[in-house]
């Protein structure tokens, strides 16, 4: 456009630049609360705003350097007013066109129409002025032809997509226009079969969710918010000597920004002070220590000696943290969340300090060093070096903000499926007895390897789009560096500056744009150690659904008692007991048996308090164990289980998991109660014998008696044996069952099974019918004489066919078969 000789005339036009401006950029889900979306675009229409809008952006680029132009063939430069409202407007037209590229988060099309209309009426009014100019001329030798025709086709654009909308909005009828409902945290239609389907079934709670979802539904600002749970762990606030070290950190790397900037000035002025013939010596000494200051050898070695402590100590405190708050969780967290998933989330604790770092001593010096840098070069080079860096600051962040989601996007894809492989490659190991057996493993690892292509497919794409986004970056900081070397140039050239100027103005323009390059070089961690970090934050947002209590269990006599039990699993609406009453003698050896859902197992597992009844109590002799610490339970209640875990310890260490102030004497002779010592003993290392991952040094039996060694170190007042004899032959669990009688003969025990062998001795044995019904008690003898459950139970175990004399029960007729009364048994091992 050609100088206008009203120079009021760019005001407006300024302001309805900057307007454009922050309106496109003001929240477009926030303008959806109250603006309807427009009409879906056919391809054609759509293809037609975009070409619409990239000729906007060529026009106000020509006008732009014309008017550079026609101020450099006068030897001076734009003015003021015209430099910044002609640049604006282009940045305005630009970040239309950025916003309508991407259908996701452009504003309504209503907002887009009151944008053009905006833009449209500063043309109208720079016409007029052209027009109305005296002898069709401008007041700077300027042709106004040129100005008009520049002004006319903008208007001409403007007016032309304003048109088109409006066609199809009259053709469509307004009050058809669909509403773009703002997301929300939770979905609001639970009929979405699309979005059903691409959840993880096994991703019960949400962990493995993609970050990007989670981005798109509530935004980057709340996204990052909900990483505040991790602000304690910045702040050593327990340790003195840390804190002296974190400030002393802080305060080192603010003086040295404040020094890196002050290095290029004051070598400016040793350069004039060669020039001038004055003394040097001074400047010249202060540039070297300034320089010594900055320099590796200079401040940055305390710093870096004493963030080392600072950056482990933090490391240290959110790591220990992650992972008490992941074995604190409740068994239904550790039910439904791999352990791979935990594992991960608890390595991520590292990656999330770097953020911490990054945050402190990385994005301030580089603020701190923009604020110095920018006033200096304005205070030196006038307000037309502050529209430069004003303009490639917000055209550098343009780039990021539309960019950053779509690399978010494709890194968290790539992550995701490496997370798949890793998964993939964890379970072929441990299970590769498994695998071997099944002849699988040459297309186990044809699957792996395919999921590594996928992922190294996913990443590559990843990291072509990044380092396009680099050269971008560079290629928008090389050409405002020509555009404000030039004005340097240009004012040592007028007078109004030094030749050393120069000098100043290379040391000071990188601190300039470094700050928005900061996330641009750094992404690829920072993202990695955001996205990771996810997991974490999200495990550390779960709260437990069994709080405990503050009383101490006393148990002195060990009777259990389930009273009007009513209760279900989380997430699941099928009733496992529903007001079951049941009670479990004090000193007696009890046996619960029954069918396959009956709820045996999950007796135990609320006996434990692993989960919390939803209607009724669990008493241990009149004590609620809901009102009781959960130590005081593992204390005094002890469990085996089928399949016992071992850790890949000692011998030793295994047996004192149940007491570890137990002493090396308490440890033999709990050994030799479980009839284990001599077996140990024949080892060359002995009780320091590895038992190997899950006890695979050892046989099965032999496991067991290790398991049972702990139980008899920990001298509990009631024992809980959940299948924990299943899988061992008759003579073993014999010797077991002895083994029990005679080291428990006045505590509690509790036998889950579903073998007669190993209840028909007991002191009493409750049968238990679907649904956790009680359907029978008594001893061997009293039930075998009813002939119920329990008699047909014993006909399956000796494989007679069973039989029902109940005629109401509708299986009154002789043979027919009762399936298997087996329950899967609990896979971990208390004690």
């Amino acid at each position: 456009m050609a100088v206008l000789s009203q120079s009021w005339v760019y005001i407006p036009r300024l302001v309805c630049a900057i307007t454009v401006y922050l309106l496109t950029f003001g929240g477009p889900s926030f303008y959806r609360r109250f603006l309807p979306s427009g009409p879906k675009l056919a391809p054609a229409r759509r293809l037609f705003f975009l070409v619409a809008l990239a000729c906007q952006v060529l026009l106000y680029t020509v006008d732009a350097v014309a008017l550079v132009a026609l101020s450099m063939s006068n030897e001076e430069l734009p003015g003021t007013l015209p430099a910044f409202s002609e640049a604006f407007l282009l940045l305005a037209t630009v970040a239309q066109l950025a916003q309508f590229f991407d259908a996701a988060e452009s504003p309504p099309w209503l907002l887009h129409v009151g944008n053009w209309v905006l833009l449209c009426a500063a043309e109208v009014l720079a016409f007029i002025v052209l027009e109305v100019d005296s002898g069709g001329r401008c007041a700077i030798r300027f042709p106004c032809g040129l100005g008009l025709l520049l002004v006319a086709a903008k208007t001409f654009v403007w007016l032309a997509a304003g048109a088109v909308f409006l066609l199809q909005w009259l053709r469509d009828g307004y009050e058809k226009l669909p509403t773009v409902e703002v997301a929300t945290e939770h979905p609001t239609d639970p009929s979405d079969e699309t979005n059903d389907e691409e959840k993880d079934p096994k991703d019960v709670l949400g962990i493995r969710r993609p970050a990007t979802e989670e981005i798109e539904e509530i935004g980057w600002i709340a996204f990052v918010k909900r990483h505040h749970i991790f602000l304690p762990f910045v702040w050593p606030s327990d340790q003195p000597w840390m804190i002296f070290r974190f400030v002393a950190c802080f305060v080192i790397v603010v003086g040295e920004s404040i020094m890196k900037y002050y290095v290029p000035v004051l070598f400016s002025n040793f350069m004039d002070s060669l020039d001038s013939g004055s003394s040097v010596w001074t400047k010249f000494w202060l540039l070297r220590l300034l320089s010594w200051l900055v320099s590796t050898a200079g401040l940055a070695l305390p710093r870096e000696i004493m963030s080392i402590d600072v950056r482990q100590y933090r490391f240290l405190k959110l790591s220990n943290k992650a992972h008490e708050k992941i074995m604190n969780l409740d068994s239904f967290f550790h039910s439904v969340v791999s352990s791979g998933d935990k594992i991960q989330a608890v390595d991520s604790s590292r990656p999330m300090t770097l953020i911490i770092d990054a945050l402190c001593f990385e994005m301030l010096p580089l603020t701190v060093k923009f604020c110095f840098a920018s006033i200096t070069l304005h205070l030196d080079y006038g307000p037309r070096m502050t529209l430069i860096i004003v303009c490639m600051t917000i055209v550098l962040a343009l780039m990021e903000i539309k960019c950053f989601p779509r690399l978010t996007k494709k890194f968290d894809e790539s992550h995701v499926t490496s997370f798949k492989a890793n998964q993939r490659r964890h379970d072929d190991i441990k299970g590769h007895s498994t695998v071997a057996n099944h002849n699988q493993i040459e297309p186990e690892t044809t699957a792996f390897g395919m999921e590594q292509e996928e992922y190294v497919d996913q990443y590559n794409g990843y990291a072509r789009s990044f380092y396009y986004l680099q050269g971008a970056n560079g290629l928008v900081i090389e050409v405002f560096e020509v555009i404000a070397q030039g004005l340097v140039t240009h004012q040592i050239r007028q007078g109004r500056a030094k030749v050393a100027s120069m000098n100043a103005f290379v040391g000071l323009w990188p601190f300039v744009y470094e700050p928005s390059l900061f996330f641009a070089r750094e992404i690829e961690s920072k993202m990695e150690a955001l996205i990771n970090t996810t997991r974490l934050r999200r495990m550390w947002e779960i709260s437990p659904t069994v709080e405990g209590g503050t009383e101490e269990l006393k148990c002195p006599d060990g009777e259990v008692e389930f009273k009007d039990l009513g209760f279900s699993y989380p997430g699941s609406d099928l009733k496992v007991f529903d007001g079951l009453n049941l009670k479990i003698p004090a000193g007696k050896r009890v046996g619960i048996v029954g069918e396959s859902g009956s709820g045996k197992t999950s007796l135990v597992r609320l006996l434990m308090r692993k989960y919390r009844p939803e209607l009724g109590s669990v008493l241990i002799d009149g004590q609620n164990i809901n009102d009781v610490t959960r130590d005081s339970i593992h204390r005094k209640v002890a469990v085996m289980d089928q399949s016992p875990f071992l850790f890949n310890r000692t011998i030793k260490e295994n047996v004192k998991f149940a007491r570890p102030d137990a002493t090396d004497e308490e440890v033999i002779e709990a050994c030799k109660r479980a009839r284990i010592h001599e077996v140990i003993m024949k080892r060359k290392d002995g009780y320091d014998t590895l038992m190997g991952e899950e006890g695979s040094h050892f046989s099965g039996g032999q496991g067991q008696r290790v398991c049972m060694a702990r139980i008899f170190l920990a001298d509990p007042s009631i024992v809980l044996v959940d299948e924990a004899t299943s899988a061992l032959d008759l003579h073993i669990e014999a010797e077991i069952q002895a083994n029990f009688k005679e080291n428990f003969p006045r505590q509690t025990m509790v036998f889950i099974t579903h073998r007669v062998a190993t209840v028909r001795f007991l002191d009493l044995i409750i049968v238990l019918g679907p649904g956790g019904v009680k359907v029978e008690q008594g001893t061997h003898d009293e039930l075998l004489e009813r002939k119920g459950r329990y008699w047909e139970l014993c006909n399956l175990n000796m494989g007679l066919p069973a039989r029902h004399d109940d005629p109401d029960s509708g299986e009154g007729s002789a043979g027919t078969e009762s399936p298997v009364l087996m329950e899967p048994p609990e896979t971990e091992t208390t004690m």
